[in-house]
């Protein structure tokens, strides 16, 4: 495969008159081109223009670096090709390079393979006879907070083997997005400086470009996705892929490999590349998202998660009026009496004996006779079903056989984290299924047990040398838990997730959402403020949760977290778009239920949109950083689309355009816009309301003390007519309460289900005119028309 098309050449042209390399061989992919030269050298272009450029590939053997002048030799190099099971056949070119290990020569061959027909390029790295000592840092003997700038741990920063082995060109102007650290952190940067296991993907892309249908390319790893990794080599600027650098050895046959993804768009690189994981995993449904599936993100939830009102950090809450049992019955009671449908509660950690000072670490899952004195079971039966929460497992807890357990169990090392310090333990990774298979037959038979969340991934990661040195561990322990929930119908919420969780997650069906924002602090923008986190989220395929949030501006509990929430309608409005879950946690009595019904079908099925809510893409060119506070999402409902756009702290005035918006819309299609308000349900000429899409919206302004924010909802506007949807529901054609549509010259038709006796209010722009309609559901399905 070497077209030599005209254009690779006359980029090259220059290339060749300065030096003496040749062209050996190219390949082209969707907006990139790979080009590789006679001197092993190689570069990666993106619509013509050099981003990438080679460095030699490195291995780390035996405390030293290895490279193809100092001990890895070069054996052969040539054209090849193949088939990459469930993606498609590919043509490429290899090297196989020798090195010396223990007395044994070994061999290790890179291999780039260009997908046909798509815009994959892979790196695969082969180690046919394994390798022994190639870590390149060891375990520290204790983990400190200090100890590292970017989370709370050190951890491995370059992967042993380095290929592809890069720098940035220095006359691309390189802008990039990533993310980082406890829950995955994103960042917009104009440097390329992977940090390791703590880091996740690059997109990079033209910064100066004017058109946001530029080409991106992401780079990240394509399996092995928790010890996969991009860094550093140390004490260089060479950012290179592969397998972490703790890891001690690796056996015979060990294969792996990075990927760039090349697509119109930083969004939808990113998407293609959490598609393509997904795909080679063999996921039927690779680009659809799993936050459909279980309870959490489906209906709607009372939690108690930090935060909250009554949670367990706030004793004299949730015990002001008996036990924290009668509390939460007490309050379900409060919310059947509003005929507000509460689907699930969610339980924090006080429910089992814990040890707060070793990371609220869990002794065993036996339930606090104090908290819960009739069982949970009983609670369940008086509130449905819950949702329970684990957090890190104790050295000390009764599971392990060293403590009279059943379990085997691996230790962590030493940590001090300032608030939290000790050593943890966790079930070892070959007793990983048969562990959680246990708790959860035990949760769902006695403790009303219907959804679970795992917390601290982070610690259950870094502290633990078994997850660090062994490529496997880590992604086995995650596995037996997922396949346990599976088989137990349950599904799993992430939480303190590094960007390798959300990577892993694409192997298991059960884990339907990750939390996106910090613990939530009432007031506090860090609470909702997660559109570039969730860019990653949605990418997966999982729901992103906003947590838990007050509704009331006047709600101040006894502990002195005074002013309540002045944003409660912004948090719902986060909720209902990030596909995750809309769990409030008020106080009995003080709930502002009209920020929850639009939420919500009378039912308490949750409406959200196709996917989490995103960046706009412009605010990757724009220089605003971090996602801007400019977020959208889109509806998909037969082969139609709907999008539904958030601003918060944008300023007065804003421009939209249809270039901002995935999936792309057609070029030549006509939207309007209707703004989230109560004085937008009657009928009103278009530009009252409803306005084209090219217009300039003046942000609402509502009366809060921190928060400046609107909620548009865009509908397509062809043949003179636009399906709005219903108008009292942040997300207007949300394709969980419609699911179908169809559109002719003269009419358009939806499918909405329902409840009978629901009242539904939608609309239609008819002819420049906006007409809100009334409607009833009196069996589970309605059919909407409008005409002209």
């Amino acid at each position: 495969m070497i077209p030599h098309q005209n254009r690779v050449l006359l980029v090259l042209l220059g290339c060749i008159l300065v030096s003496s390399r040749t062209v050996i061989w190219t390949s082209s992919v969707e907006g990139g081109e790979l080009v590789i030269y006679s001197d092993d050298s190689y570069d990666i272009l993106i619509d013509g223009a050099t981003v990438l450029q080679s460095e030699v590939t490195r291995l780390h053997s035996h405390g030293k670096w290895l490279s193809p002048d100092n001990g890895l030799t070069k054996v052969s190099s040539g054209q090849a090709s193949g088939d990459k099971a469930n993606i498609g056949k590919w043509e490429g070119y290899y090297f196989l390079y020798q090195f010396n290990s223990t007395g044994e020569v070994k061999n290790f061959k890179t291999t780039f393979q260009v997908v046909t027909g798509t815009g994959l390029l892979l790196f695969e790295q082969y180690f046919e006879n394994g390798a022994e000592h190639v870590n390149v840092t060891g375990l520290p003997p204790n983990q400190s907070s200090t100890a590292h700038s970017i989370g709370e741990f050190s951890s491995s920063t370059s992967s042993f083997s380095l290929f592809p082995s890069v720098r940035v060109a220095p006359s691309f102007p390189l802008g990039t997005v990533t993310w980082s650290g406890r829950f995955s952190v994103f960042s917009q940067e104009t440097t390329l400086k992977p940090i390791g296991s703590e880091g996740g993907p690059y997109v990079i892309y033209n910064k100066s470009s004017i058109d946001t249908n530029s080409t991106a390319v992401t780079w990240g790893p394509f399996d092995n996705l928790k010890s996969n990794i991009l860094g550093m080599q140390p004490s260089t600027d060479i950012s290179g892929a592969g397998l972490q650098g703790m890891i001690t050895s690796i056996p015979a046959g060990t294969k792996f490999s990075s990927c760039l993804v090349f697509a119109k768009g930083v969004t939808n690189s990113i998407h293609k590349y959490g598609s393509y994981i997904r795909k080679g995993l063999g996921k039927q449904n690779y680009n659809e998202t799993k936050s459909r599936l279980g309870l959490t993100t489906t209906v709607l939830s009372y939690w108690t998660d930090n935060g909250a009102f009554y949670d367990w950090y706030r004793w004299s809450n949730i015990t002001a009026s008996g036990t924290p049992q009668d509390v939460l019955i007490s309050l379900h009671k409060s919310f059947l009496n509003n005929n507000l449908p509460v689907k699930y509660t969610q339980l924090d950690a006080y429910w089992y004996p814990f040890i707060q000072k070793n990371g609220n670490c869990k002794i065993n899952d036996s339930v606090k006779e104090n908290v819960f004195p009739k069982g949970l079971e009983y609670l369940a039966d008086q509130i449905g079903p819950l949702l329970l929460y684990s957090g890190p497992t104790c050295n000390n807890s009764t599971y392990w056989k060293e403590n009279g357990g059943k379990w085997d169990a691996t230790y962590s090392i030493d940590y001090n984290a300032g608030w939290a310090q000790g050593q943890l333990a966790n079930i070892h990774p070959d007793s990983s299924f048969d562990f959680y298979n246990s708790v959860f037959q035990k949760g769902r038979s006695q403790h009303g047990m219907a959804e679970f969340e795992i917390d601290f991934l982070d610690f259950n990661y870094l502290l633990f040398p078994l997850f660090l040195q062994n490529h496997t561990a880590s992604e086995d322990w995650l596995r037996g838990m997922a396949d346990a929930a599976h088989t137990n119908n349950m599904t799993i919420q992430y939480c303190m997730t590094l960007p390798s969780d959300l990577l892993v997650s694409a192997n298991f069906d059960s884990v339907s959402n990750t939390r996106a924002s910090q613990d939530y602090t009432p007031g506090y923008w860090g609470s909702y403020h997660i559109g570039g986190s969730a860019l990653l989220i949605s990418a997966m395929g999982l729901g992103a949760s906003k947590d838990n949030f007050w509704t009331m501006v006047n709600e101040s509990d006894i502990s002195g977290r005074k002013g309540g929430e002045p944003n409660g309608e912004l948090n719902a409005m986060v909720c209902s778009l990030t596909s995750g879950p809309v769990g409030f946690a008020d106080a009995i009595g003080y709930t502002n239920y009209s920020v929850l019904w639009p939420t919500t079908s009378q039912s308490g099925s949750l409406l959200h949109g196709s996917r989490p809510l995103t960046p706009l893409e412009s605010t990757f060119y724009s220089g605003t950083g971090s996602g801007a506070g400019a977020w959208h999402t889109h509806s998909q409902v037969s082969d139609s689309f709907w999008y539904s756009v958030l601003l918060t702290a944008v300023g007065p005035h804003y421009q939209l355009s249809t270039s901002d918006f995935y999936p792309r819309p057609s070029d030549g299609s006509q939207y309007v816009v209707l703004p989230w308000s109560s004085q937008c349900r009657y009928q009103s000429k278009l530009g009252d309301c409803a306005v084209y899409l090219n217009s300039t919206f003046e942000v609402t302004r509502h009366s809060t003390s921190i928060a400046t924010y609107a909620l548009l909802n865009v509908a397509e506007y062809k043949n003179d007519m636009a399906f709005i949807g219903e108008v009292d529901k942040y997300v207007h054609m949300s394709p969980d309460r419609f699911s179908s549509f169809t559109r002719s010259s003269s009419s358009l038709t939806a499918t909405a289900v329902g409840s009978p006796g629901e009242e539904i209010n939608w609309a239609c722009v008819i002819s420049g005119t906006l007409f809100v309609y009334k409607s009833h559901f009196t069996t589970d399905i309605l059919t909407l028309t409008c005409r002209k």
